[in-house]
């Protein structure tokens, strides 16, 4: 009975070895951080960046389509599907979105009042660098539109009207 207790802890150490936690990145407590907003009417895509500064931070791209079904709804994308994507870039490394691995990428979109010109989106991912399988966890993290930004959000909402 006692070499299977050693056996077990010595097995929970190789699988905890196995899988580290993921790195951790909460965006919300920087005090002056980088944002970019990036609209794409080819595309029909809005690129939201935030972090740290141009070479560390993570981006969510979101599609006009699925803009217009989320307001006041929570969306989950496993990997690269349904018009929602993420990716980061993190002292030199690239994480992204995997269909093959545990990544996800969520959005929430609340407050969204036309009048005030006003929305807030609330975005967490968990994110894999392909060679070495670092996760990298993107704490729940909100942007507010606003103003111009505001006004390219509702351009990009009004090319996701039927044809």
């Amino acid at each position: 009975m006692h070499y299977l207790s050693i056996f077990l802890v010595i097995l929970a150490s190789f699988l905890t070895g196995c899988s580290p936690d993921p790195e951790q990145k909460n965006l919300s407590t920087l005090s002056s951080p980088y944002k970019n907003v990036v609209l794409n009417t080819a595309s029909k895509t809005v690129t939201i960046s935030i972090g740290e500064s141009d070479k560390n931070y993570a981006e969510f791209k979101i599609h006009a389509y699925l803009l217009k079904r989320l307001i006041d709804f929570k969306s989950t994308s496993d990997g690269i599907s349904d018009g929602l994507t993420s990716q980061a870039y993190w002292d030199g490394l690239q994480y992204i979105s995997s269909a093959k691995k545990n990544t996800f990428t969520e959005l929430q979109i609340s407050d969204f009042d036309v009048d005030t010109k006003m929305a807030q989106f609330t975005f967490a991912a968990m994110l894999i660098e392909d060679e070495s399988g670092q996760l990298l966890q993107i704490l729940p993290v909100q942007y507010h539109f606003v103003d111009k930004d505001f006004d390219k959000l509702i351009k990009l909402f009004n090319t996701a009207m039927p044809e």
